[in-house]
């Protein structure tokens, strides 16, 4: 029984120490909470360049300036996809879409987003190629904001003077439930 009191216990702190490693643990975590800081700033500021260049106060960043520029995107597409996509009721949507037209730009078959903003627009011609691009992306993509989604194809569904938009929704609207 006496070699048991006489043991020394470790206290907490070297405990703490035999998990970390010793003490460079905390040097690492300080680099880490470095790095996250650096990243932080270089996102902020790809945020803000990118920010400017939808507003039309600059130019696209250079990584998006990359991935386009192979593509052949003209200048100024991607600010007007943006104004469709962020149009705020029927007029702003037809207004913004009219723009992007009347400038001899198509609309690309892989932007889900576009093609879903498509949906609200009062030309079936052009609800009816958004619901046709939707079928085929709907195969590829998870649906975001999925009810919202089924409700607008309901609508759509149930309003449609054209009997193959309606059917088109019909379709689009059952493989998102699949």
């Amino acid at each position: 029984m006496g070699d048991y009191s006489e043991k020394r216990k470790k206290s907490w702190r070297e405990i703490d120490q035999a998990r970390t490693g010793g003490s460079g643990a905390s040097r690492e975590r300080e680099s880490a909470r470095e790095r996250q800081l650096k990243q932080s700033g270089a996102l902020q500021e790809y945020k803000r360049q990118l920010e400017a260049f939808f507003d039309g106060r600059g130019e696209a960043p250079a990584s998006v300036k990359k991935e386009f520029g192979a593509v052949g995107v003209p200048s100024g597409v991607l600010q007007k996809l943006a104004a469709i996509k962020n149009a705020a009721g029927t007029e702003d949507l037809t207004r913004a879409t009219a723009a992007f037209l009347e400038a001899g730009h198509e609309f690309p078959d892989t932007d889900l987003e576009l093609h879903l903003k498509l949906l609200e627009h009062p030309d079936e011609r052009l609800v009816h190629q958004a619901l046709t691009r939707l079928l085929t992306l709907f195969d590829q993509k998870l649906v975001a904001h999925r009810r919202g989604v089924i409700l607008r194809l309901e609508t759509l569904e149930l309003s449609a003077e054209d009997d193959e938009v309606r059917e088109l929704a019909t379709l689009v609207k059952e493989k998102i439930l699949i």
